[in-house]
């Protein structure tokens, strides 16, 4: 230890008397050079001593005071003293206390009585000497922690004997996010963190540096994983410091790089994607100096025109354009020679086989660039494009052509406003509006306002409709001069002028509405003389049977009754009167059995129509002395709906009844047979009529009815002495096919 030759200023802090006298005479006893003692019995007359005089050099400090006791004292003083060493004098009973303060800053301590001034010298010295060291440390720490702040670098400290880090806490913390325990880490944490693709390279590379005696610098980049997982690129240096001639530790720092390195990346990246572009992309870059000529020529052009880029060199541009487009594009390129940037059109140009190729060309002027020095053309080959667009417009002519000249009305309208957009030629000639007059209008104003709801519920359901589904629907629609037309409307949904619409066709269909109408009513009316002469048959059966129960049933019961009662007084013939009672009573209930046959409805339901007639042909045999045949050569009847049935088996049963009333026959042949048409035919032997004179009766007037209520045709050949041919043809229609929903005719 050094000589202090420093004469020192020396604080004693003691309120014992005695013991204040006797460290005195040990000062004075030992080898110190000490210019001035200031002696206070208290801590805050000592503090008061400490903020006043700055020379003081060293504070000999009892714990035991008047204002303070123990550690308290210690902890008092020593935020006053700074770089000032403080030595504790404490009795024997107090030495756990005086361990106490050298653990919070105290240099040293003495025992009273059990110290002497080679001790107290000795103490004193040393205790100068250490607090010296650390506050140079202290200061050495300061400056080293003022750098850590100062730098964006993290810096780092290897001990190669265990492989231990101490980094720099603050930047470690705010670049990557890590908080370590006293700063502190083994070799695997950055190790670890290193990214897996870096990390066997780096790792070779430091421990060849640890172990080499040639180099005592390290450098690697790599990327380091941070807190949150993410990688961030550093450069990473290091220095060795050896021992012996042997490596004991590595300083070094860790720098960020992460901003600069993804830079660099674009960079490359954008060059590389310049480079593609240029060799690999569509476009054709050239670039012509001043007068036109072509100083350079991207690979790619061959491929485009044909060309190799080094037979363009030199030629000029005008020896490629088309005449036609020559003078246009000279124009264009003295407008670039005045402006930065400028874009040139569809344009034709001569590739290597002679051809036109549409160009769209961009300029950019860099004639003052001196790595340029020319006008940057950036070239498109849109002759396909062209040829499209060509096809586009003749296809939309012909559709405007088609739309305005289509002979069915067709109009645009917006699906959400319902605005008319649109309206061919036949749809203002339908309506009575101009072009004008249609722009105004929503397709609500061409109805009547009581439809107006009806057609928002379709509007809902073309809204929800996909744009492949057409959907139909008849509606009445209104003129401009109020008149009212019905129209078929077919409706599918567009894109007009990119919005979403909806495109409609209509049909005028008013004048088939109308026959439609006046067809249901004739129907109708048809049907209420079918109705009517049901009636009138009825009627005239109704009088046909009480004249039978009146004249024949009635008669012969009666004559029955007169018979049995005649009997019954015990006359000499009463046994033929009963015998003759019972022959009327049989003819009587016969009667009754064959009008209630008449009156039966058919079984066609349960046996079919061939069967209800057969079953007719048989009742006419048993009660007429005639001969029928009945041919239907398999008759298909099951797709036939029972109205149909029912009035053909009463149009036989009608006709059938005439020819036994009237004919006088002695054959029928009844023909029913299907090909295209339903075909009936009754044919008979009988004397005939002369069609031109013989008005119809009732029988023959229900059987017209008949036929009309199913648009079918009656035909009747007859002549007197030459029986009758009645020909009946009906179409298989829906009404025929279908069951339809009314009461069935008797």
């Amino acid at each position: 230890m050094e000589t202090n030759t420093h004469r020192l200023s020396i604080l004693i802090v003691e309120d014992n008397p005695g013991d204040l006298f006797l460290l005195e005479e040990l000062l004075r006893s030992s080898t110190l050079q000490y210019q001035q003692l200031f002696k206070v019995s208290s801590t805050n007359d000592a503090i008061n001593i400490l903020q006043q005089e700055e020379t003081i050099d060293l504070v000999l400090l009892d714990l035991t005071l008047p204002d303070s006791s123990g550690l308290e004292s210690y902890q008092k003083i020593s935020p006053f003293t700074g770089a000032i060493p403080i030595i504790v004098l404490t009795g024997l009973i107090d030495t756990e206390i005086a361990l106490e303060t050298m653990a919070s800053g105290a240099q040293d301590y003495l025992i009273k009585g059990e110290f002497d001034e080679k001790m107290l010298d000795k103490s004193i010295q040393y205790s100068i000497e250490r607090k010296k060291s650390q506050e140079n440390l202290r200061e050495s720490n300061e400056r080293f922690e003022f750098v850590i702040r100062a730098t964006n670098d993290v810096i780092w400290d290897i001990r190669l004997s265990d492989k231990r880090i101490l980094w720099g806490k603050e930047n470690l913390k705010r670049l990557f996010g890590y908080e370590l325990k006293n700063n502190e880490s083994d070799f695997e944490f950055w190790v670890d963190n290193i990214h897996p693709e870096d990390r066997e390279r780096v790792h070779t590379q430091i421990q060849a540096s640890f172990e080499s005696t040639a180099d005592s610098i390290w450098e690697a980049e790599y990327r380091f994983r941070c807190m949150d997982g993410e990688y961030r690129y550093v450069v990473d240096r290091g220095h060795l410091l050896y021992k012996n001639g042997k490596a004991v530790r590595m300083i070094g720092s860790m720098q960020d790089i992460t901003e600069r390195k993804l830079a660099e990346l674009q960079v490359v990246n954008s060059e590389r994607r310049f480079r593609s572009l240029v060799q690999n992309g569509s476009d054709m870059i050239k670039i012509l100096d001043q007068q036109g000529d072509f100083i350079f020529a991207s690979p790619n052009v061959e491929k485009v025109l044909g060309f190799k880029p080094s037979d363009m060199l030199g030629s000029t541009l005008f020896d490629y354009v088309h005449p036609d487009e020559a003078a246009d594009i000279a124009n264009h390129f003295n407008t670039i020679k005045g402006q930065d940037y400028h874009e040139i059109g569809y344009f034709r140009f001569k590739d290597a086989t002679g051809e036109w190729r549409w160009l769209e060309t961009k300029l950019a002027n860099l004639l003052r660039d001196p790595a340029v020095r020319g006008i940057v053309s950036n070239s498109r080959d849109v002759t396909e494009k062209k040829k499209a667009e060509e096809i586009i417009r003749e296809s939309e002519e012909r559709y405007r052509s088609l739309f305005n000249n289509n002979p069915m009305p067709i109009y645009i309208w917006d699906i959400e406003t319902l605005q008319i957009l649109e309206a061919n030629t036949t749809a203002q000639r339908e309506y009575g509006y101009t072009m004008e007059e249609f722009h105004k209008l929503k397709v609500t104003d061409i109805r009547r306002p009581e439809h107006v709801p009806q057609f928002m519920e379709h509007v809902y359901k073309i809204r929800k409709a996909q744009t492949d589904v057409i959907l139909y629907a008849q509606w009445e629609h209104v003129r401009k001069g109020g008149d009212r037309m019905f129209m078929d409307v077919f409706t599918h949904r567009i894109t007009y002028k990119n919005r979403q619409a909806v495109l409609s066709q209509a049909s005028n269909v008013t004048e088939k509405v109308t026959l439609e109408k006046k067809l249901q009513e004739e129907r109708e009316a048809r049907q209420k003389e079918i109705t009517e002469a049901v009636l009138r048959v009825q009627e005239k059966e109704r009088y046909d049977i009480s004249r039978e129960l009146h004249d024949n049933v009635n008669q012969q019961l009666t004559v029955a009754m007169m018979y049995i009662a005649t009997a019954e007084k015990g006359t000499d013939n009463s046994g033929q009167l009963l015998k003759q009672s019972s022959t009327f009573i049989y003819n009587a209930i016969e009667e009754i059995r064959k009008l209630s046959k008449v009156l039966v409805t058919p079984l066609i339901k349960d046996f079919g129509l061939c069967k209800a007639i057969e079953g007719l042909v048989e009742d006419f045999h048993a009660t007429n002395a005639l001969h029928i045949d009945f041919f239907y050569n398999e008759f298909y009847e099951d797709d036939i709906s029972y109205e149909f049935k029912l009035n053909v088996f009463r149009i036989v049963q009608e006709q059938m009844n005439n020819i036994v009333k009237h004919a006088q026959a002695k054959q029928v042949v009844i023909e029913l047979y299907r090909e295209e048409l339903i075909n009936l035919a009754i044919i008979d032997d009988g004397v005939g009529f002369d069609t031109t004179q013989k008005r119809s009766g009732i029988g023959l007037n229900n059987i017209k009815t008949r036929v009309g209520l199913y648009m079918g045709t009656l035909d009747i050949q007859s002549q007197k002495g030459d029986g009758c041919r009645l020909k009946i043809t009906f179409p298989i229609s829906k009404d025929i096919m279908e069951t339809r929903q009314r009461p069935p005719l008797q």
